[in-house]
């Protein structure tokens, strides 16, 4: 089996486990690498998986603490699918779709360390800083 089928049958699987794992809904997974910073995207359909134009979109940040406990780094996340699996016994289903966004994360040798203050500070603006030592800081953790 070539790696293309190996992975894309991984990733697969990996989905379906994380699917089994929600109290309700389902998710899809996307990782983006982008200038040395590994995301990965989640997009939660709660109800549905069907847009529409009436489809409300809702962004949510450090999507490591929005799903499951494993996910985080201190063994407790917010669980939103259990509220929208509370929701749903109210007989409330909402044309909703949630786009989490992980914290960026810098791929290490054995590690991966968080970058989260990277989401917060552009690294256009080290630009404009004046060269000295500040700037070299700025500019060795951005």
């Amino acid at each position: 089996m070539n790696k293309a089928k190996f992975l894309l049958l991984f990733l697969i699987m990996q989905v379906n486990h994380l699917n089994s794992q929600l109290a309700i809904g389902s998710i899809e997974e996307f990782f983006i690498e982008h200038n040395a910073y590994d995301r990965r995207i989640q997009i939660y359909y709660p109800f549905s998986n069907q847009i529409d134009k009436n489809t409300k979109f809702v962004i949510m940040n450090d999507a490591e603490e929005l799903f499951l406990e494993e996910d985080t780094w201190r063994g407790r996340s917010w669980r939103i699918d259990k509220t929208f699996e509370d929701l749903a016994k109210t007989n409330k289903s909402l044309n909703i779709v949630v786009i989490a966004v992980n914290s960026a994360k810098k791929p290490g040798k054995i590690l991966n360390s968080t970058r989260r203050y990277a989401d917060y500070f552009p690294n256009e603006s080290i630009l404009y800083f004046q060269d000295g030592l500040k700037k070299a800081i700025y500019s060795a953790f951005i």
